[in-house]
């Protein structure tokens, strides 16, 4: 599991997508600001797909992916509903003992919004690619980052998928990138080249 660290789409570059994460917990980020950058990353171009996976203790991995070999584009989200329940547990515990004792019903309701906290934190979002078979071979499974502030909602992941899958079909010739340097005609008939009679 990841936290984000970077998240960036920009439609008008050959780069338009750029998303980049360290591994999750307090020692992979303490490695972060000291140089030994435990990340993986995923950059979409118009041509291809690149991901690089780097740890201390696993090395380095570059896979790079044509665009025209990608058969599918995921992504999705899971939130742990069970916290929820838990929380609706401790909450209701906690009303039933306030006429016995104060100070239970404030550690039950402590611990209830602990399960709520835990369940708006762990949003665990999913982006990735298929290359042909039943196995993705480039895949972000990330989370909201509350050490570097990162946060990015599902719909940023939607608007991701399709810009990508955008870019698959046009490298696959299914669909045309409209091209940017079309020449127009002149709405100035005075600029127009001057139609000389026949002798």
């Amino acid at each position: 599991m990841l936290v984000l660290k970077e998240f960036r789409i920009d439609e008008n570059a050959d780069k338009f997508l750029t998303i980049r994460g360290r591994e999750e917990g307090v020692i992979s980020w303490f490695f972060s600001k000291i140089g030994l950058d435990p990340t993986v990353e995923m950059i979409c171009s118009r041509r291809e797909i690149l991901y690089k996976s780097s740890s201390v203790r696993k090395g380095q991995l570059n896979i790079s992916i044509p665009n025209p070999a990608v058969t599918a584009v995921v992504t999705g989200y899971h939130k742990p509903f069970s916290a929820l329940v838990m929380a609706a547990i401790f909450i209701l515990s906690g009303l039933t003992s306030l006429a016995q004792s104060f100070v239970l019903f404030l550690i039950w309701l402590g611990v209830g919004l602990a399960c709520i906290a835990y369940y708006a934190l762990n949003k665990k979002m999913v982006f990735g690619v298929y290359n042909g078979g039943d196995n993705l071979i480039a895949a972000l499974a990330t989370k909201r980052s509350v050490i570097e502030g990162v946060t990015i909602d599902f719909d940023k992941f939607e608007v991701a998928a399709a810009l990508l899958n955008k870019a698959v079909l046009e490298s696959s010739g299914i669909t045309k990138r409209p091209a940017s340097n079309q020449v127009r005609p002149s709405a100035n008939p005075a600029s127009a080249a001057p139609v000389r009679s026949a002798p």
